[in-house]
């Protein structure tokens, strides 16, 4: 049985290589996904040319080696500063 933290960890070298297959096998198929408020959740956005860096920390729980719940966490402030 995968534990918790290898479960993350494919998880973000799938994200990191592309292999959405990886990401999702380690996911629960009812997964709760919690972006923080604010933050873009993907598409195209008009580039700003602006950059920015905000400490995050994601927040993970697991079932049987299956993640089940993901909470994102950042300052959504300098994001949205950079959107703009």
């Amino acid at each position: 049985m995968t534990n918790a933290v290898d479960s993350v960890k494919s998880v973000y070298a799938g994200f990191a290589s592309g292999d959405i297959g990886a990401v999702l096998e380690a996911l629960d198929p009812a997964i709760e996904w919690t972006e923080a408020e604010g933050f873009p959740y993907g598409g195209t956005f008009k580039a700003t040319g602006k950059h920015f860096r905000a400490p995050f920390v994601h927040v993970w729980r697991s079932r049987g080696g299956a993640l089940v719940k993901f909470r994102q966490h950042t300052d959504t402030a300098i994001v949205q500063a950079a959107l703009r």
